[in-house]
């Protein structure tokens, strides 16, 4: 098997060179029009045919999130970007595969976040993933049972 390495012969270089330019030509003008990332995993999924999966996000763990965001970036804003970006994996991990995670309190499930204290915590109904809270791991445990 041949290396997906980026190649050094000049000729593949530059006949990528040519249609990355001709790509961003194509949306620059209007005749192709990019098509959004839920858009980018559904076709995936149903190519893979896995059924499509809907995320809704209670609005306190919304509140949750932004707040935590305001606290970290208060403190360093690579500690800010590094935070939603694992949020945002944890997300996408339990809308993946949401029977992959431990069982949790009443029902749900939950993704730790790698480098933060924090938890994406679940609720599954059929094709329907919850985002009850991000929690932080160390402060008040279970506050949010009673979301729905």
């Amino acid at each position: 098997m041949e290396s997906l390495d980026s190649s050094d012969d000049p000729e593949v270089q530059a006949a990528w060179q040519a249609e990355i330019e001709r790509r961003m030509a194509d949306v620059d003008s209007g005749a192709v029009k990019p098509i959004s990332l839920d858009e980018f995993q559904r076709r995936l999924k149903s190519s893979l045919g896995m059924s499509p999966r809907h995320l809704d996000i209670h609005p306190a763990a919304a509140d949750e999130v932004e707040a935590a965001l305001r606290w970290y970036r208060q403190r360093s804003l690579d500690a800010a970007e590094r935070f939603i970006l694992e949020v945002n994996e944890a997300i996408f991990k339990a809308l993946e595969a949401p029977e992959r995670w431990p069982a949790y309190l009443r029902g749900t499930r939950h993704v730790k976040t790698p480098s933060f204290p924090f938890l994406v915590i679940y609720h599954v109904t059929g094709a329907r993933v919850l985002i009850l809270a991000v929690a932080h791991g160390h402060r008040r445990p279970g506050y949010w049972k009673d979301r729905s």
